[in-house]
């Protein structure tokens, strides 16, 4: 390790009210861990020398939140703003000048460690809008302060739309995205520990996550967005639309929220078919550029087809 050339890695929450440094071995590698929390959470893990992680000067850990659960190993440590996890160790999704798709990830079987998680029971009104081929899968946040149930096809191939995408918030919390109609999914939240909203960019909608266990559940589009607002950020062919065409349209994805797959139980992975969305690099035009990719998703496609 002493001969070895280190590389100083600059890393940040999503909101920047975290930001630090670390000096390592050029990263080629992590650990992705199956555990309940790692998963829900998507770590991708570096261990650092000690001494090493470095907070920058008002961006420090005052600015965190801490949560231990079962046999209290770990401090899982998230930005209290924007949920994003930060440290146990250090975590390399946090890190700016990382490419985590190009790394090779190596397992770790946590889910096998003991005590065993138990899913938390949902303790709210079930969604009413089941179909005969649709099932109600049921999910939570890890410390169980929110439970979700959600009905759709069975999860496998491409039964549903479901996404994983590379831009700067859906990165850096590893999220994989399922589409369901409002309808057709209900959240029951304790009322002592509300989910945090996070909002960015042009601030449509709000990015939810357990105040207590950090865990990021699911996207609420806010409902007081003016209509001239919405025709800036609607993509091209909203620019040409009446008004009562254009709350059509924004009636349309006001019903569509984005909900964090990783946190339901059962869902068989390797029978789905994840669509990879990259919107890292995809504009159209200035205003797209602080969408996350669950808006552009919405308005990339409704835009092209003229809807």
């Amino acid at each position: 390790m002493a001969d070895t050339p280190l590389k100083t890695y600059h890393g940040a929450c999503h909101c920047n009210k975290i930001k630090f440094s670390l000096a390592l071995p050029e990263i080629k590698t992590f650990t992705e861990c199956n555990c309940s929390i790692c998963f829900r959470k998507a770590y991708a893990w570096v261990f650092p020398p000690a001494g090493s992680l470095v907070f920058e000067d008002g961006f420090g850990e005052e600015g965190l939140r801490a949560y231990e659960f079962a046999a209290r190993r770990m401090e899982h440590r998230f930005c209290k703003s924007c949920g994003t996890g930060i440290m146990g160790k250090d975590m390399a999704r946090t890190l700016k000048d990382v490419d985590i798709e190009s790394l090779t990830g190596n397992k770790f079987d946590g889910a096998t460690l003991e005590p065993h998680f138990t899913p938390h029971k949902f303790h709210g009104t079930l969604p009413m809008t089941g179909t005969p081929d649709s099932k109600t899968c049921f999910g939570s946040c890890h410390c169980g302060a929110t439970t979700m149930a959600l009905q759709a096809k069975e999860l496998v191939e491409d039964n549903e739309f479901i996404q994983k995408c590379n831009c700067s918030i859906c990165s850096t919390r590893g999220s994989i995205l399922i589409y369901p109609h409002t309808s057709a999914f209900t959240a029951a939240t304790c009322s002592l520990q509300p989910l945090v909203p996070y909002t960015f960019g042009p601030r449509l909608q709000e990015h939810l996550f357990c105040p207590m266990c950090g865990v990021y559940v699911y996207i609420r589009k806010k409902d007081d967005i003016p209509l001239e607002k919405f025709r800036k950020y609607g993509g091209s062919k909203s620019q040409g639309l009446g008004d009562e065409e254009l709350k059509e349209k924004m009636k349309v994805w006001e019903g569509i929220v984005p909900v964090n797959l990783r946190c339901f139980e059962g869902v068989e992975w390797e029978k789905l078919n994840i669509k990879k969305g990259d919107w890292k690099g995809w504009l159209e035009g200035e205003t797209f550029d602080d969408l996350d990719g669950s808006e552009r998703m919405f308005l990339k496609e409704f835009s092209s087809t003229g809807f």
